[in-house]
């Protein structure tokens, strides 16, 4: 059995999808989202995780859909199916 960690880890690195929390120190999830779509990786999904309630321009920004957080696992899961 994996534990919550490893589950996250399997689920975003054969789902071929990425995660980004919007608010970091150094490099917030804008940044690195917008980094990652200049690189070329424009159909790569990108989930951004906040703690804000509800974004409705997560889309201009770059992103393919956002969660919640704190994130729920099976949340998760369904949105890596829907972008995947």
């Amino acid at each position: 059995m994996l534990s919550r960690a490893s589950e996250l880890t399997f689920l975003l690195m054969y789902t071929f999808a990425t995660s980004q929390s919007i608010q970091m120190p150094v490099m917030d999830g804008f940044e690195a989202t917008r980094r990652i779509r200049r690189l070329g990786y424009t159909k790569l999904p990108v989930i951004g995780l906040t703690a804000s309630v509800g974004r409705s321009d997560y889309a201009e920004l770059g992103f393919s859909d956002w969660l919640p957080k704190p994130i729920r696992l099976n949340d998760l899961k369904s949105k890596l199916m829907e972008v995947s």
